[in-house]
């Protein structure tokens, strides 16, 4: 095994710049796993990665699939030529919570980091060391992650589909599943509805949700999230905050049920406004589920007392759908292959590596779908 030169795109330290540029790979350590990138999803969590300034040139991206290249001695789960979706899910295997198969709540996640010291695994060909933004660094040709990372997925999944399991379906689906554990007939409102809130919509399908309202100020993501199995939707533009609550209950009636309000109510979004609205759509006794990454230093108002207490709410943050990765990703995609999880309409569009910086930009305008890196040359 040896080291592989890639073409990646590079996160610069000097103004956040990005450029795509020659990185050397190294071989693997004893539980590393080399890849070689084939799909790549553009990832909203991206654009926190951009927008925070770091010392060392870093390279974005995170939801993966490709093809092993190459493997750490003490590597047994995968082989070279396994086709694999890779995701940022850090655990460590071996604490009470990962022994106990719940490694969404690792207490180690640090042991599948790089050694603090230790010579880095990816590098400027000056020797100059580059970081692997969480953990993966995928808007690269390839990528070197632990193994606890990397998942065997069917060679007959398309790649496109199967990078969207190392993190949007991973979240959005298991949020409903694992997370929220929505139960048949129960009702359901998503604030936000691209890639992940899209994966929540189909995860309340296989729940058996009997009503998914869903929301987004885009009314193409409305009608995709309805093409995808919501039963009502709500195009948030030009409403005022009380208003799209309204319309939220309104949508979400079901005939007989009783009460006034939602059971769950999950918010993609990761903004103070959407979070109150989650909050205030459900019926007494609901539950609001925040999965959309808010920024550090987010602040939410509610009345305690109306908002919480008194209807008997529950608020929950779900990180990464608490995923068990080696459960879940290949559960996942038997039920894509199978016809329930349709994961080739939650692809937007496919761009090429160079793409990238104008595919991230294009994010805050409300891209309807993942956009998915497919066209990868080293």
């Amino acid at each position: 095994m040896s080291a592989v030169s890639a073409r990646a795109v590079l996160l610069c330290p000097d103004g956040g710049d990005l450029r795509l540029a020659s990185v050397v790979v190294d071989a693997p350590l004893a539980d590393e796993v080399q890849v070689q990138v084939r799909a790549v999803g553009v990832c909203h969590s991206d654009l926190h990665l951009v927008g925070f300034p770091h010392s060392a040139p870093v390279i974005p991206g995170h939801e993966v699939a490709g093809v092993v290249t190459a493997v750490g001695h003490d590597v047994a789960s995968v082989a070279v030529g396994d086709h694999v979706a890779v995701t940022l899910v850090a655990w460590c295997g071996s604490c009470a919570a990962c022994v106990s198969g719940q490694s969404y709540r690792c207490e180690n996640p640090g042991a599948t980091a790089r050694v603090p010291g230790a010579a880095p695994r990816l590098s400027l060909p000056d020797g100059t060391a580059v970081e692997a933004g969480f953990g993966v660094g995928g808007f690269a040709t390839h990528v070197l992650v632990h193994r606890n990372q990397v998942v065997r997925v069917p060679a007959s999944l398309p790649f496109e589909e199967a990078a969207l399991l190392g993190c949007g379906t991973l979240t959005g689906v298991g949020a409903v599943l694992n997370g929220a554990r929505v139960e048949a007939g129960e009702s359901v409102v998503v604030l936000g509805c691209g890639g992940v809130g899209l994966s929540v919509i189909q995860g309340a399908v296989l729940a058996g949700a009997s009503r998914i309202v869903a929301v987004d100020l885009n009314q193409g993501a409305v009608d995709a999230a309805l093409s995808v199995g919501a039963t009502a939707g709500v195009c948030a533009a030009g409403l005022s905050p009380e208003e799209t609550v309204e319309a939220i209950r309104a949508a979400g009636v079901v005939a007989g049920a009783g009460g006034f309000g939602l059971d769950h109510a999950f918010e993609v979004v990761g903004l103070p406004a959407t979070t109150q609205q989650a909050v205030r759509s459900l019926r007494v006794g609901g539950r609001a589920h925040l999965i959309g990454l808010h920024r550090p230093g987010n602040l939410t108002e509610l009345d305690l007392m109306a908002d919480v207490i008194q209807p008997q709410r529950g608020i929950q943050g779900i990180f990464m759908g608490q995923a068990c990765v080696p459960r879940d990703v290949p559960r996942y995609a038997e039920l894509a292959l199978a016809g329930r999880l349709d994961l080739g309409r939650l692809v937007g569009s496919t761009v090429s590596l160079g793409d990238v910086p104008s595919a991230l930009a294009a994010l805050h305008s409300g891209v309807v779908g993942r956009t998915v890196v497919t066209e990868l040359v080293a």
